[in-house]
Order: structure tokens, then C-alpha cells, then sequence
């Protein structure tokens, strides 16, 4: 109970304070002071996720993990615990907690004019998602953030080193690779909408692009899709409540570009990477852990993109009422989904 008053309340926390800093440079004491309590509530959950148990287990015994199936970073902080802190998983979890929640608070600082509005969404989404339950995706998915200037900036070594460094803590951060390639001059409306329509029609003409990943001749890239291919714990809802409101976000972004780049220079290249999330949850549709990996790692950028919704909404009341209603709506689909909240 004390973690869902602890949730709630640091929800109403960032919600005052994205009020009262509206278009104001955030103080650097209420970061810091949000930050742990974020650490807090992640390091300190004991259980309230559903992989808290498969985490601890995997550090109890190191023999059961092959690092093609967790990486290398996992296996080394778990060492690093176990000689420093006498084999206290609590100290795992704080570890990844404070990786995770400050890298993404520092991504956030780099790419967001709306600082409060972006950890709403952080917290009401990808904090629960990634620090509370994939502590690996969280701490890479931080990083990935992070590599957005340098590939805005086009510093093609700092962003390398930044990708490396997410792979090191979750093998899918390659895919982030190809990004580098995007322009972040413009974007053409025409060619990504029609891209998402296109995927879905291939869709559902039972066409995806999962058998485009066998053409690559690679070890570890095979275990990880006969895995996939073998754990369909569910299907992927396409037209789900989510991915719809989702769809609905991207191409209202889209038909508004030319008003929010106006607020925001990251804006093209965040978009960009948004659609290519939205597809690829459609596009590896049949291998589901798959798609809602890879769409994951790419729609992070939704904590930067969804309160840029507020530039296109003349009156400033309605938009921050829409924007705290969706992100707390969204809060308690996560955690219901996530079974850490029961109706």
C-alpha cells in the first residue's frame, strides 16, 4: 500500500510542479528532489513487479544466465554486488534504479522545453515499465535518449560510444544504430504516414518483416528469435485502446510539425524514430515479445513527444487538464496491465 500512496503522490508532486514552472527553467533542487524519490520507488519495491522474483533468481544463481540471453552488464553488477554488499539483491535493484531514473531524467533535461510534463509521462508510462520491471530496457533505454543530441549533432563517435554502451545493457539497443541516417532538418508527412498505413495493410495480409531478421547470419541474433519464436505468451493486439491512441498521437504530431518545431529543434528526428516504434510493433506483429520490445525502445521518445501537444492547444487550461488526465489514465492501465494494480 505505501508503494501505490508513494506512486499516487509523486504523481500530484510533478503535476504541481509542471504547473508552476510552465515555461520556466526547472529548478535544479526539484530535480534532484523527484529523482529520489523516483530512486526510492524503484530500488526499494520489493516485489510489487511482476519480474522482481525471475531478476532475484537470476542473481541468486549466476549459472542459469548465458550472456546470450542476459548481457554482460546484469552479470558484472550482480558480481559487483555479491563481493561489495554480501549478496544483497536489494543493492541490484537500487543500482539499476539509480541508472535508470537519473539517465533518463538527464534525457529528459537535454530534449524537453516541457521538463515537468515529460517526467509526468515518464512516471505514468516508462518508469513503471522500465525501472519498475525491465531494469535492463530502463537503463538502456536512458542511454538511448541520451545518444539523440549527438545524432542531432551528427557526433557520430559520442553517439556510437552511447549505443555500445546501451547494447552493453540490452542487446536490442542496436537496432537504435540505423537512426544515425535519419535528417533532422524535415520530415515528409506524406512518406511516414503512408509507412504506418502500409505496415498495417501488410499486416493484415499476414505479411511481416520477421523473416527479413533471418537473412542475418548471426549467433546470438538466432538464439534471441528462436526464443521469441518459442515464447508467444501472447498475441499483439494491433488496434489495441494504446497503440490507437498512439497512432492517433504520431499523425496529429505530424499534421501540427510545422507549429511545434517552432518550440523544439529535436522535434523532426523524435517524430521519425516515434513512427518507426508505431510500425514495428506491427511489423514483427508475429513475434510478439519481439514487437513489444522493439516498438518499446524506439516510442521512449514519447516522454519528449506527447506533452509537445500543448504548443498546438491555444488555450493553455484545456491542454494541461488533457495532458494529466491521459498520463494518470495511463498510469493505471500500466499498472493494471503489469498486474501491480487490481480493479
Amino acid at each position: 500500500m505505501f508503494y501505490y500512496i508513494g506512486l499516487f503522490g509523486s504523481f500530484c508532486l510533478v503535476t504541481i510542479l509542471g504547473l508552476i514552472t510552465y515555461k520556466k527553467e526547472p529548478p535544479f533542487s526539484l530535480i534532484l528532489l523527484l529523482g529520489l524519490v523516483f530512486f526510492i520507488l524503484a530500488a526499494f519495491r520489493d516485489g510489487a513487479d511482476r519480474d522482481y522474483l525471475s531478476y532475484e533468481s537470476a542473481f541468486i544463481d549466476p549459472n542459469q544466465n548465458s550472456i546470450l540471453f542476459i548481457e554482460p552488464s546484469f552479470l558484472i553488477i550482480s558480481g559487483l554486488v555479491k563481493f561489495c554488499f554480501q549478496s544483497n539483491v536489494i543493492f541490484l535493484f537500487g543500482i539499476y534504479a539509480f541508472l535508470g531514473v537519473s539517465l533518463k531524467f538527464f534525457g529528459i533535461k537535454q530534449l524537453s522545453n516541457l521538463y515537468f510534463f515529460s517526467i509526468l509521462i515518464y512516471l505514468s508510462n516508462y518508469f513503471i515499465l522500465h525501472e519498475m520491471t525491465q531494469i535492463r530496457s530502463g537503463v538502456a533505454t536512458g542511454i538511448l535518449l541520451i545518444s539523440i543530441k549527438p545524432m542531432f549533432n551528427r557526433n557520430l563517435l559520442g553517439f556510437l560510444l552511447l549505443v555500445i554502451l546501451a547494447f552493453f545493457f540490452h542487446y536490442s539497443s542496436i537496432l537504435f544504430l540505423p537512426f544515425y541516417l535519419l535528417s533532422s532538418e524535415k520530415i515528409n508527412s506524406f512518406i511516414y504516414s503512408f509507412s504506418l498505413i502500409l505496415t498495417y495493410l501488410l499486416h493484415f495480409l499476414n505479411i511481416h518483416f520477421s523473416s527479413l531478421l533471418s537473412l542475418f547470419h548471426s549467433e546470438a541474433l538466432s538464439y534471441k528469435l528462436d526464443i521469441y519464436k518459442h515464447n508467444l505468451l501472447s498475441e499483439v493486439h494491433v488496434l489495441n485502446p494504446i497503440q490507437v491512441f498512439r497512432v492517433c498521437l504520431g499523425l496529429f504530431l505530424l499534421w501540427k510539425k510545422d507549429l511545434i518545431i517552432e518550440h523544439n529543434k529535436y522535434f523532426f528526428l523524435l517524430l521519425k524514430i516515434y513512427f518507426f516504434g508505431l510500425c514495428s510493433l506491427v511489423a514483427f506483429a508475429d513475434l510478439s515479445a519481439f514487437a513489444d520490445r522493439t516498438s518499446e525502445l524506439f516510442m521512449v521518445v514519447e516522454v519528449i513527444l506527447f506533452p509537445m501537444i500543448i504548443y498546438t492547444i491555444k488555450e493553455s487550461v484545456f491542454a494541461f487538464f488533457l495532458s494529466i488526465s491521459i498520463s494518470l489514465v495511463w498510469m493505471c492501465i500500466n499498472l493494471f496491465y503489469l498486474q501491480m494494480l487490481v480493479f
